[in-house]
């Protein structure tokens, strides 16, 4: 498993009121089907019984991903990014990444995954305490054989840096190098003249550097470094014939500006976990400049750190079960508990603020104390806070924002009362997309006025 993910919200990157490129780093996996270079933080592991193969040669070892379907696991990670202009520091930002991955099929000897990959950006509540927040998400399918090479759907921006780490079909000696192609891929549809996704070839060299020190523990580590040059013309010129087209590259005018070409480099050190046979973790810097046709230079500087974390089964029917077992003892009839993709969703219909503000009532704080006492006996697993509005008029863009709002007061609250570390709830609101009952009708409105905790499994 190695991780190398960058991937710019390049759409918006370039305002300054938006001043990082959202990055994800393909997070490495072990398993044969891994992605590839996610920048993510923790995550204890997870994908197939990939191991780690020592060589028979003295000194010599040879590594290799494996898998097992059913596998699950996530990578999480902070990016201290920097965003300049023309060499100019126009922003700092700090970013988190989550990525939940899932080997859903092993087929012809390579690992398919099911991956969520989200972009998190922290911000403080009405209580001044700092939350997470879903920003954006996508969801990708990919293959990754025992080598490390990726297959993926032309169709997918994720992950947007792709065979990493690739290791040789031999044993490797401490201090030895190796060269294999990997490719970036950045999402900039429709803008810049760019009417599909932008893949940038290039050639990784990799150094294995024996056994270093992460946490205490000696890890087999790796060193990668590449380097990018692209002008975007040459891209289409030697994109496939069947995904290319006379629209594919808007016709210039002397008013529009282009990305005449794309420059960078990554240094990454990836440590190897011998008993998971994948990474156990990530660190290094990356930078990737953007260079327009009328001479502007925008450039993102970043540094990454990242860890994996395995997730254990979570039996949802017991966790149901117990959990509606507790909600009764504390008389809170009206919260419901039920399985969801995501983990078990415990409900807390027609929750009050204050006025139409996002400011927890008294009476809700006592609810959610007795929620909190139930939550801390399942510590291990992380938290997502949603959001839910009623459709009782208004924009779209308002019930998101105060769904998102509330989330963010119910999330501050449970971190307040050390229901978990901050970074580890998480807050997305909906608004009134998902409602559970009918809006014409004041009943239905306060069962759609609602905020779900969810105890997530991956």
């Amino acid at each position: 498993m190695a991780f190398i993910t960058k991937n710019f919200d390049i759409k918006t990157a370039f305002m300054p009121q938006k001043s990082s490129a959202n990055r994800f780093y393909a997070g490495v996996f072990r398993s044969a089907g891994a992605n590839t270079r996610l920048a993510g933080r923790s995550a204890a592991a997870a994908i197939t019984a990939a191991f780690f193969f020592c060589g028979l040669n003295s000194g010599a070892e040879t590594f290799s991903y494996k898998h097992s379907q059913g596998d699950k696991f996530r990578i999480l990670s902070e990016i201290q990014e920097e965003y300049l202009e023309n060499g100019k520091v126009i922003s700092n930002s700090q970013i988190h990444n989550r990525i939940s991955t899932e080997v859903i099929e092993i087929k012809n000897e390579e690992a398919v995954h099911k991956a969520l990959f989200q972009v998190i950006v922290s911000s403080q509540n009405s209580g001044g305490l700092k939350t997470f927040n879903i920003e954006n998400e996508y969801t990708s399918y990919f293959n990754r054989d025992s080598r490390g090479k990726m297959t993926v759907s032309r169709k997918y921006a994720f992950p947007s840096v792709r065979n990493v780490p690739v290791f040789p079909a031999r044993n490797v000696q401490e201090g030895e190098t190796w060269r294999e192609n990997g490719e970036e891929v950045h999402d900039m549809q429709g803008n810049f003249g760019l009417m599909d996704l932008l893949r940038i070839p290039f050639n990784a060299q990799y150094k294995y550097l024996g056994l270093q020190k992460w946490k205490g523990k000696d890890y087999p580590a790796f060193l990668i470094t590449y380097k990018i040059n692209q002008q975007v013309s040459d891209y289409f010129e030697s994109a496939p014939h069947e995904y290319l087209s006379k629209n594919r590259l808007k016709k210039n005018t002397d008013k529009e500006i282009t990305i005449a070409s794309i420059s960078g480099e990554t240094n990454q050190t990836i440590f190897w976990d011998e008993q998971l046979g994948q990474a156990a973790s990530s660190s290094g810097s990356f930078s990737l400049r953007f260079n327009m046709s009328n001479g502007v230079v925008h450039e993102f500087r970043s540094k990454e750190n990242a860890e994996v974390i395995y997730s254990e089964k979570m039996n949802k029917d017991v966790l149901v079960a117990d959990i509606e077992k507790e909600l009764e003892k504390y008389g809170l009839s009206s919260s419901g508990v039920k399985k969801t993709e995501e983990g078990v969703s415990i409900n807390i219909e027609d929750v009050q603020f204050e006025g139409e503000s996002a400011v927890l009532r008294a009476s809700e704080k006592q609810k959610l104390n007795k929620i909190i006492a139930i939550l801390k006996k399942y510590s291990d697993r992380d938290i997502l806070v949603a959001g839910h509005t009623a459709d009782a008029g208004g924009s779209a863009e308002s019930h998101i924002n105060l769904s998102q709002e509330r989330a963010q007061a119910v999330a501050g609250y449970l971190i307040q009362e050390k229901a978990r570390p901050s970074g580890r709830i998480i807050t997305k609101g909906y608004g009134a997309e998902r409602p559970v009952a009918n809006n014409a009708t004041q009943e239905g409105r306060e069962k759609n006025r609602r905020v779900e905790i969810i105890i997530l499994e991956n």
